[in-house]
């Protein structure tokens, strides 16, 4: 049992290994691609096709963007997988609308939706067509 459980705790770790090089073989292949454009943007500027600040600003654009992208998967990395597997996901904290969305938001929502649920059952009589609505 003792060598199943280690085996399988095995294939865990080479799978999780396997997967944080392709990850971050996937960094490297946007890093290439932002690189290669911004080294053609500006040798469109140096032959005068392109304009300078159009040149520079698509390449910190797409320096931007790899910063994001890095950034995003690195943070679920750390904070959603779980550490055995890969692809396992882990639900610990407060994922709730009402954590995610600022408090004023959810009040404007929430009034919103009171009145038009008020407007649609006030109006429901008067319709022709059933009219199904779930309000709270």
């Amino acid at each position: 049992m003792e060598e199943t459980d280690s085996k399988r705790r095995q294939t865990q770790i080479n799978e999780w290994n396997y997967h944080d090089k392709m990850e971050t073989l996937f960094i490297f292949q946007l890093t290439f691609l932002a690189f290669a454009v911004t080294i053609i943007l500006l040798s469109l500027w140096k032959y005068g096709i392109l304009s300078r600040l159009y040149a520079i600003y698509t390449g910190v654009t797409a320096l931007i963007i790899i910063l994001i992208v890095g950034i995003i998967r690195r943070l679920y990395t750390k904070n959603v997988r779980t550490r055995e597997n890969w692809n396992g996901r882990t639900f610990e904290g407060d994922y709730s609308l009402s954590s995610l969305v600022p408090p004023a938001v959810l009040a404007a929502t929430s009034t919103a939706n009171k009145q038009v649920c008020d407007a649609v059952k006030a109006n429901s009589g008067a319709s022709t067509k059933p009219v199904t609505i779930s309000c709270p």
